[in-house]
């Protein structure tokens, strides 16, 4: 199998070399800065402890220490973000050169304060217009500069694409260790407690420190295997959802295909059904209907 992936999330405002250099020694593959943005005034916006200095120091003193798998963080759609401050943080991120580059739109979860914000109309964000000339721009830039788009959100240099990532859209199982780690095992997902004595004391008491777990009935384990795949490149491998579920795909989603293929966001080949360029706008919109459960 080679040398396995080990990636460890870095936070630009808290690495210096001793920390680089510990991790490198004991076997750290794969570094993952969560970047964001270089525009020092949208990354306190955000909330984020980190400068855009510091970010660029970090991925330099990563490369003087050995690492040669380097991710960097990127989102767009950030409150008072304009295009040329987009286009300036792709051109800051292809000046540092990674080796992978995942870019996200900002997403409003509910009960968090910027969703509080957003209700109060403080927000400022970007319009559905210029968040999608943001997208626009970024699908366009990366690809252009070597950087292959594999899945929706992120875009890689040949042979550098996450492991554990296509591992997760492949629908393997994984184990997550710590307090509010997340694992799939056996056909169940479920998460640890999110609180770290508790999660010592459970441990202590030879009990498993598990908060939440979720059924996984035929239904949901067929909808998830589709749409974590369609999220790829690839898309949905025929053969592969056979092997697991001892049906076709069209058995199950012949209406659904031929449906999103009528307005242009799925293509079907003998292997396999992906999303089109358009479809990949439009992701969240079609795996919704990959759902097989209310």
């Amino acid at each position: 199998m080679g040398i396995p992936e080990f990636t460890i999330e870095c936070n630009p405002g808290t690495v210096d070399e001793e920390k680089l250099q510990l991790m490198k020694s004991h076997a750290v593959t794969r570094l993952s800065f969560g970047v964001q943005t270089f525009h020092d005034d949208l990354l306190k916006r955000i909330g984020r402890i980190h400068t855009a200095g510091e970010a660029r120091d970090a991925i330099r003193l990563a490369r003087a220490a050995g690492f040669t798998n380097v991710n960097l963080d990127l989102m767009y759609g950030l409150p008072g973000e304009t295009l040329a401050m987009l286009q300036s943080d792709i051109d800051e991120a292809l000046a540092l050169a990674p080796d992978h580059i995942s870019i996200y739109g900002l997403q409003l979860e509910e009960g968090t304060a910027f969703w509080k914000m957003n209700e109060m109309g403080k927000l400022h964000l970007p319009d559905d217009d210029m968040t999608e000339a943001m997208y626009d721009l970024m699908t366009t830039a990366l690809p252009a500069h070597g950087y292959a788009r594999y899945e929706i959100s992120n875009f890689a240099r040949p042979g550098c694409e996450s492991r554990h990532n296509l591992g997760y859209w492949q629908d393997q199982p994984y184990l997550g260790l710590g307090a509010a780690a997340h694992s799939y095992l056996d056909g169940i997902r479920y998460e640890n407690t999110k609180d770290i004595a508790a999660y010592i004391d459970a441990i202590e008491r030879g009990e498993l420190p598990r908060t939440q777990e979720e059924p996984a009935t035929r239904a949901i384990r067929m909808e998830e295997f589709a749409f974590l795949a369609l999220r790829t490149a690839r898309g949905i491998d025929k053969a592969a959802f056979q092997r697991k579920f001892g049906v076709p795909l069209v058995s199950v989603y012949a209406d659904t295909i031929a449906r999103m293929q009528k307005k242009g966001l799925l293509e079907e080949t003998e292997e396999s059904v992906h999303l089109t360029s358009k479809g990949v706008k439009y992701g969240n919109y079609v795996f919704s209907e990959f759902l097989l459960t209310p």
